[in-house]
């Protein structure tokens, strides 16, 4: 816990209860909502991870592109577009 102007120790406080209390601090709000931001991006990942089998959706476009090269050199094609 981290030690105010005040000789007492304040808990340290969470993206919740920024609703029944002001902030601390501005920084204290940027870290709470950097924090945020990070623990949704792990979920994300996550959740892909389990959607797509333990890979992410680069790693299955990347095998799908290999296959598409080589069909793509087989037939001559030099672009998609």
């Amino acid at each position: 816990m981290a030690q105010t102007a005040l000789s007492f120790y304040r808990k340290r406080q969470s993206l919740e209860s920024l609703d029944i209390e002001r902030p601390q601090s501005l920084d204290t709000v940027r870290n709470l909502v950097l924090e945020a931001i990070q623990d949704v991006r792990k979920r994300l990942d996550l959740k892909e991870r389990l959607f797509y089998g333990g890979k992410k959706c680069e790693d299955n476009i990347t095998d799908f592109l290999l296959h598409l090269r080589a069909v793509m050199r087989k037939t001559q094609v030099s672009s998609i577009f």
